[in-house]
């Protein structure tokens, strides 16, 4: 333990020579087997170390703050921030854990027919190889409809069965995304006639904190309210494996800020909630995504497997797209400008009001910022009034628009719905167009009829 002006970070050496250096009494009874550990050229008689000098963990002032560990009983095994000490359960958890029988496990055994495509087989076989070589954060790139959750599956029974972890967290960023996934670990047979669900006790959604879970599938927002807004977190060590659904989603909400900032803030003011969750445990965290963004890429790594959309349709996994139809105005090439003087009317976001406020300065936005930061009417007008020329809202065909924002998607709706309207009359059928986002009235039935039933 150290003072809050030294770089934490620098003193696990000094835990580690403690950890050297205290001896057993002759007739004291070992706590575990295995005691002493030579590694390095270096006998330790307790296996894990600590360091802390009272400073919350932030992920800007690593070196400084935080609780840093080392499991010094192989030498390869590097010291690391955490956001608390782990607990006795999770200590004795790692003890008896033998990670090189579980690797060899997996190095050696044959992937289940389950995952009968190539690409499935290969990208579990690069996420376990990964975690062999002491990776403790993947990345793992598939074209969206290549069967993400398919191999998700494969892998946490292939993980699980190994005993290479314990607990597994299925992260989503929604729940209709984490119902989706829980009816699939109910309904696919993986083996001897039976499902994921079946062979291992999966909990959906809800966090309680229930030891008997070997998976628990959660969003984002019921860990963020059992992590920071409650007095008996869970602890750091609760879920040994975290697998990340579209990995990608979370990270775009986190900012920069100046050295100012970062004393006097709190770390939940510029990180995003996936960022704060996925931080905290002391798991191994492993990334599902279809785009590898570079935000994505800068906190997993590089993707250790990536199968392409083109990979996909040559072995006729996906259809080929038609080329892209672009719409452009004359707003999309030039742009919007206000003038500096004139007199807008501005969204207050926190209150929902709209207020009138008197530029200081010129204000100039291009289309990338349009529905997001500028709004134009007209704009959306002239585009949903095309697309009503385009799409037949009769058929049984099927089309997704995606929005900017929730307030852009009422935008639009309205609009498409108007323009229907004008070409066919009382013929049309409002129900053609509906809003599907996470503020929607009973989204997961939305998403239902959406899929199976001809409106919307």
């Amino acid at each position: 333990a150290k003072k809050k002006n030294k770089a934490v970070s620098h003193y696990i050496r000094q835990a580690e020579r403690y950890a050297q250096g205290f001896q057993f009494d002759v007739d004291m009874q070992k706590p575990y087997d295995g005691v002493p550990w030579i590694s390095e050229e270096k006998t330790y008689h307790v296996p894990f170390v600590y360091s802390c000098n009272g400073k919350k963990y932030s992920s800007r002032l690593i070196d400084e703050s935080g609780i840093w560990f080392r499991d010094v009983r192989h030498p390869s095994n590097i010291s690391k921030a955490l956001h608390g000490f782990h607990s006795p359960e999770g200590l004795k958890q790692k003890l008896e854990q033998n990670i090189s029988v579980a690797d060899e496990y997996l190095e050696k055994t044959d992937i289940l027919p389950f995952n009968d495509r190539a690409y499935q087989r290969q990208g579990i076989k690069a996420v376990e190889r990964a975690i062999a070589q002491g990776r403790e954060r993947t990345l793992l790139a598939m074209a969206t409809g290549t069967g993400k959750t398919r191999l998700a599956t494969g892998l946490m029974y292939r993980l699980l069965k190994s005993k290479r972890f314990d607990r597994v967290l299925f992260l989503v960023d929604r729940s209709s995304l984490g119902t989706q996934a829980f009816k699939a670990f109910e309904a696919e047979v993986i083996e001897q006639g039976q499902t994921l669900a079946q062979i291992y006790t999966i909990a959906d959604l809800g966090v309680d904190g229930d030891t008997n879970v070997d998976v628990q599938v959660a969003t984002v927002q019921s860990l963020v309210h059992r992590l920071f807004n409650t007095d008996s977190p869970l602890p750091i060590d609760f879920y040994d494996c975290i697998i990340i659904d579209e990995a990608h989603r979370g990270y775009t909400l986190d900012q920069e800020m100046t050295d100012g900032e970062l004393a006097t803030r709190d770390a939940a003011q510029y990180l995003s909630a996936y960022r704060r969750v996925i931080d905290y445990f002391d798991a191994v965290k492993i990334g599902l995504t279809a785009t590898p963004a570079k935000h994505t890429s800068e906190i997993f790594g590089k993707p250790v497997y990536t199968y392409s959309y083109r990979e996909a349709v040559a072995d006729d996994w996906l259809i080929d797209h038609e080329p892209p139809i672009r719409y452009g105005t004359l707003l999309s090439q030039k742009g919007i400008k206000f003038v500096k003087g004139e007199q807008i009317e501005v969204i207050n976001t926190l209150t929902g009001e709209i207020e009138t406020s008197d530029l200081d300065d010129e204000l100039s936005f291009d289309v990338s910022q349009f529905n997001k930061q500028v709004i134009n009417s007209d704009f959306n007008r002239v585009i949903c009034e095309q697309l009503a020329n385009e799409l037949d809202p009769f058929g049984a065909e099927k089309t997704m628009i995606f929005c900017a924002t929730d307030n852009h998607a009422d935008m639009v709706k309205r609009l498409l719905s108007e323009a229907f309207k004008d070409i066919y009359g009382e013929s049309y059928n409002e129900a053609a167009v509906e809003k599907i986002t996470g503020k929607s009235d009973q989204v997961d039935k939305l998403i239902r009829r959406y899929k199976n039933e001809q409106y919307p």
